[in-house]
């Protein structure tokens, strides 16, 4: 996202559109997604916020405040009727599925580790996010599953 506002930024600074941007129209969507005049914009859900985190102090508080907003019920159901059959795993000294008994998901569905998640704790925002995330992760998993 950042890399395209500075092109566009750059762009309008040189009076010139990139390559193959000539004649189109660009907009932000309610959620500052850059789309295409004329395009539907792309999806945000939380589970595609969770998986662009990193384990830094920024990416853990965008996260505290992401998970804070969500709802695990409603978009575990929302995945479900798209059939997205992926459930959150956090990594650890082995990748753990919260609100699954035992350690195998179900047939059929694929486990997708979130990569900011960590066994070593090293900030109180790594804390409060680990602690979130794995809340939201047990219901998110339980209800899909269902």
């Amino acid at each position: 996202m950042q890399i395209l506002m500075t092109m566009l930024a750059l762009a309008f600074l040189a009076g010139t559109k990139p390559n193959g941007w000539a004649g189109t129209a660009f907009r932000q969507d309610a959620t500052n997604n850059v789309v295409q005049k004329g395009q539907a914009p792309k999806v945000r859900t939380t589970m595609s916020e969770l998986l662009e985190l990193r384990a830094t102090e920024r990416d853990f508080r965008h996260g505290i405040e992401v998970l804070k907003k969500a709802d695990a019920i409603a978009d575990a159901s929302r995945a479900r009727a798209a059939g997205d059959r992926r459930l959150i795993g956090l990594y650890g000294y082995s990748v753990e599925i919260p609100g699954l008994k035992g350690s195998e998901p179900p047939n059929s569905f694929t486990v997708v580790p979130l990569p900011a998640t960590r066994d070593m704790i090293r900030s109180q925002a790594q804390d409060r996010f680990q602690s979130l995330v794995r809340s939201y992760a047990e219901r998110y998993n339980q209800s899909l599953i269902q």
